[in-house]
């Protein structure tokens, strides 16, 4: 693909047609390992993802930055058909056989919690994108696109920190009070990337998001687990994901948009709005999550450290 338009046809094929992995690794760790090992594969799992996360960004960058910066997509491609064609080959992942729903349970998009979650992640997923546009557009700007890999390696590390210290605490508060504190500090620590240049001042604010954020994504997955309908444990993030995820491509398209014609700063400055008002949005609507005010049981901290591992692929 050498033009705009053909990249953008095989991007929209390649999304639209992509297999939903992360959601069907996730219950397979359960037939891999017995139930005493579940929390320390889910915590490896994390682990490995979240070291991917920060290595990956490095390594495609200075590919992409080459004498060959077509090698960039095909050592994507090549991982990307390593690793499904490993999946498929697993005996584990054949004869897995899918969760039963609850009979006369509560159709999962008429649940009020899921429905202000689900409005929650449009404008988390929008910030994510403009975010996702903006920082490389402004460092394209000003002639520094090496250090792009680096700012991003910085949020990752740090999102790994704080999604382990997340973890810590996880059982000494409730679900929701724990995710509303932090959702309220990580708003706070979002402000000041709009001031930022792309160097170390981006990349240290970048970092306190990152590990604000790593602890805010253990608390909603604890919340999701604590008011998702019985027999959603896989549609119910995978609806959310959705929603997030067609957002965050529009405002991926929009921050393309804004960083061109107006200013990467005003890019930036999209993410910490959106995420306060995903902030007032967890804040109005706290009735509706009223059944993660309670301490996390086993299971459900065990399945938000499930989603967690999956949420960093």
């Amino acid at each position: 693909m050498d033009t705009a338009r053909s990249i953008l046809i095989a991007a929209f094929i390649l999304g639209i047609t992509a297999p939903p992995i992360n959601l069907s690794v996730r219950p397979l760790w359960k037939d891999i390992v017995p139930p005493t090992y579940l929390r320390t594969a889910y915590a490896f799992d994390s682990s490995m993802m979240s070291s991917t996360t920060v290595l990956g960004p490095v390594i495609v960058t200075s590919l992409a930055l080459s004498s060959r910066p077509y090698l960039a997509l095909n050592v994507v491609a090549g991982l990307m058909l390593t690793g499904g064609v490993a999946l498929a080959m697993t005996s584990v992942s054949r004869n897995w056989i899918p969760e039963k729903k609850v009979k006369g349970q509560e159709r999962l998009l008429k649940n009020r919690a899921i429905q202000m979650l689900m409005f929650e992640g449009c404008f988390i997923g929008f910030g994510w994108g403009v975010f996702d546009v903006a920082v490389p557009a402004f460092a394209t700007q000003e002639n520094v696109p090496h250090l792009v890999a680096w700012i991003f390696a910085s949020f990752g590390v740090a999102t790994v920190i704080g999604g382990l210290l997340g973890g810590l605490v996880s059982k000494k508060l409730a679900p929701l009070l724990a995710l509303r504190r932090a959702y309220l500090l990580w708003s706070i620590a979002c402000f000041p990337i709009a001031f930022t240049y792309p160097d170390w001042t981006m990349a240290l604010v970048g970092a306190s998001i990152g590990f604000l954020g790593g602890a805010v994504q253990v608390f909603y997955f604890e919340v999701l687990e604590a008011v998702r309908p019985k027999g959603s444990q896989t549609s119910s993030l995978g609806w959310i994901w959705s929603v997030e995820g067609s957002f965050m491509a529009v405002g991926a398209a929009v921050g393309g948009v804004v960083s061109e014609h107006l200013s990467p700063r005003i890019g930036l400055a999209m993410l910490p709005i959106m995420i306060f008002i995903g902030y007032i949005i967890l804040t109005i609507g706290k009735g509706r999550l009223s059944a993660a005010n309670d301490l996390p049981t086993d299971d459900e901290d065990l399945a938000a450290m499930a989603d967690l591992s999956d949420r960093n692929t």
